[in-house]
C-alpha cells in the first residue's frame, strides 16, 4: 500500500496534499533522521501533528546492570539527551506556522534494557514491534506486584539520573502550551532553570521530582514552594502537578487555577505538612 501511495502522489497533485497529510501527520524519528525534518519543506511542515523521537543511549554490560549509573555514563547519556533534544527545538523554531498545535514525544532507551533487567520489556529499541511476546499471567502478576520478589528479573533496579541540561533546555521553551515529562527531568532543575522568565502560553504543567519522598519534607515543602511561585509568572496556567514514585511510596500535589481562584491538592503514602505560604 504504501508504494501504492508513493505512485499516486508523484502523478496526482490531489493525491500528493491528501497522501502527504497521511504521511507526516506522526513522524517516529531517530536523532539520525533530523537532518531530514531539517530539510522537509514549509508545505510538508504545517501536516506534522505528531512527533516522537527516540533517543538511543549508551549500552552497559551485566555487571553494571543492577547499579545505578556511573558518573561517566550518566555524562554521555546526558550529552546524548541534551544534543538531540537541541537538535530538534533547534528546527522547530524555524517554523513559521502559528496557531497549529505540535505534540512532542520523547523516548529514551539503551540497546541494553531488554538484555538485562528489562527483559520482555520494550522502550523504542528498533524492530522491536515485529516480535510477539506471548502473554502469560503469572508474568504480568510478577511484574505489577507492589513489593519486590526473589525473580528481580521483573524487579528492575537500574534507574537513571534526571538531566538538568533536558531541564534547562525545556525551561527555554516558552511558548509551549502544554508541557509533561516524566523521570527524565526533575521539576527542581526545571525551575532552577526557569528563573523569573514569564510562561504567557503554558496552560498545564506535569513534572515528576525525586525530592518528593517521605524522608525530605523540608526539601519537597521547599519545591512545592518554589513551584507555586512559579505559577505566579504563568498567567494562563490551569493545571500543576508534581508528583513521584518509588518503593513503598508515591505522592502527587496538584495546583488548580480557573477563573481566578486557585486550589492545591496533596495525596500520598505519608501525611505531608504544608507550609502556611502553600495553605495561604
Amino acid at each position: 500500500m504504501a508504494r501504492r501511495r508513493r505512485v499516486y502522489a508523484s502523478v496526482s497533485e490531489e493525491w500528493q496534499q491528501v497522501l502527504q497529510k497521511r504521511n507526516f501527520s506522526h513522524l517516529k524519528l531517530h536523532p539520525s533522521c533530523l537532518v531530514f525534518l531539517d530539510q522537509l519543506s514549509e508545505e510538508a511542515t504545517p501536516q506534522i501533528d505528531h512527533i516522537w523521537l527516540n533517543i538511543e543511549l549508551t549500552t552497559y554490560t551485566c555487571r553494571a546492570c543492577r547499579k545505578w549509573e556511573s558518573l561517566t555514563q550518566s555524562y554521555s547519556n546526558n550529552g546524548i539527551i541534551v544534543a538531540a533534544v537541541s537538535r530538534l527545538f533547534s528546527i522547530l523554531t524555524k517554523w513559521t506556522h502559528e496557531g497549529r498545535r505540535l505534540t512532542l514525544e520523547l523516548n529514551a532507551y539503551s540497546p541494553s534494557d531488554s538484555e538485562h533487567w528489562f527483559k520482555d520489556c520494550y522502550f523504542g529499541a528498533p524492530a522491536e514491534d515485529k516480535f510477539e511476546v506471548p502473554a502469560k499471567r503469572r508474568d504480568f502478576l510478577d511484574l505489577f506486584q507492589l513489593d519486590r520478589g526473589p525473580d528481580v528479573q521483573y524487579n528492575p533496579e537500574r534507574v537513571r539520573q534526571p538531566s538538568t541540561g533536558v531541564g534547562a533546555a525545556f525551561a527555554r521553551r516558552r511558548e509551549l502550551g502544554h508541557i509533561s515529562i516524566s523521570f527524565l527531568v526533575d521539576a527542581r532543575h526545571f525551575f532552577d532553570a526557569c528563573g523569573l522568565r514569564r510562561w504567557d502560553k503554558l496552560k498545564s504543567l506535569t513534572l515528576t521530582s525525586r525530592t518528593m519522598c517521605k524522608n525530605e519534607p523540608d526539601r519537597t515543602d521547599d519545591l512545592l514552594m518554589v513551584a507555586v511561585h512559579a505559577s505566579q509568572r504563568m498567567p494562563n496556567l490551569e493545571t500543576m502537578t508534581l508528583w513521584n514514585e518509588s518503593k513503598g511510596e508515591a505522592c502527587y500535589f496538584t495546583y488548580f487555577r480557573r477563573d481566578g481562584y486557585a486550589s492545591i491538592i496533596w495525596r500520598g503514602t505519608w501525611e505531608m505538612a504544608l507550609s502556611q505560604i502553600l495553605e495561604g
